[in-house]
């Protein structure tokens, strides 16, 4: 997994190679193709809407990390294969799913300094590794007003051009993916200079052409 991670269009480190494999997604992520959405997400956004009600009602304690990341993945896989998953529909969200990304990547950290930790996680028998990794806030009155405008009728759900149109909506996402981005390519690179930076008792230069990156919380 590592080396193939290496390979892929995320971890790339080229610009160029990087802009090359990129290209061919570019499009199916326009603005156009986007919209053609529109009924998809909204038939998973009332299942979500109904889900939540239903919850509401029952006293139920929702996993919201969860039933947000099934609602993104419904919506994913029915444009991307043609089949949603239908993590929605399941009493759980597919926690199991969640749980075990979120404990394998927890192993980063260690395989991102100890280089040959990451081959011999993947050297080892299943039974083994998995006895190792066993899971393999509120809105300002502007935006309130904002969204009344825009769903008089709470019922229905605007469109993605009706959202596009929310300046206030889509500056509060856009900050949010600033300060905690979607996975893109974090990687980046000064192919012709070096980098020079201080501290309080020591300079540090990075030679040119040498890869870096950083958490995202980090960064603010």
């Amino acid at each position: 997994m590592v080396g193939k991670v290496r390979q892929s269009t995320v971890s790339t480190i080229s610009h160029e190679l990087h802009r090359r494999r990129r290209a061919p997604m570019g499009k199916y992520f326009s603005k156009s193709n986007i919209r053609r959405l529109d009924s998809t997400i909204q038939e998973n956004l009332a299942e979500f809407l109904e889900r939540l009600e239903n919850s509401r009602s029952s006293g139920e304690v929702i996993p919201l990390t969860h039933a947000f990341r099934a609602l993104t993945c419904d919506i994913i896989t029915s444009y991307s294969f043609g089949a949603c998953s239908g993590f929605l529909s399941r009493e759980d969200y597919n926690a199991p799913l969640w749980e075990a990304i979120y404990s394998s990547l927890k192993l980063g950290h260690w395989i991102e300094h100890i280089g040959w930790l990451g081959p011999l996680m993947e050297a080892l028998p299943k039974q083994v590794s998995a006895s190792m990794s066993p899971g393999l806030g509120s809105l300002s009155r502007m935006e309130d007003d904002e969204l009344v405008n825009a769903m008089p009728d709470p019922d229905a759900l605007p469109t993605g051009v009706q959202v596009g149109h929310l300046p206030y909506l889509n500056a509060l996402i856009q900050e949010g993916l600033r300060i905690r981005p979607s996975p893109v390519r974090m990687t980046r690179v000064a192919p012709n200079e070096e980098l020079h930076f201080h501290t309080l008792d020591k300079d540090w230069v990075v030679p040119k052409g040498t890869p870096m990156t950083m958490t995202a919380r980090l960064v603010h």
